[in-house]
């Protein structure tokens, strides 16, 4: 379980960015992934919204 601290630590990142990046009129490009749930994420679908990627790898 995640702790508050943590959740509002990523709340602030999620805020700085959209503040950083809003207004730019950039698009990001279409990209496609299996979430760890195995679920399937598609940024063309979150059109409009504020998303947050959280790349992790295992070594």
């Amino acid at each position: 379980m995640r702790s508050t601290a943590y959740l509002a630590a990523m709340l602030v990142l999620v805020a700085l960015l959209a503040v950083s990046c809003g207004g730019s009129g950039g698009a990001a490009s279409d990209f496609s992934a299996t979430t760890v749930e195995g679920d399937e994420f598609s940024l063309s679908e979150k059109r409009g919204e504020v998303v947050a990627l959280y790349f992790m790898a295992g070594y």
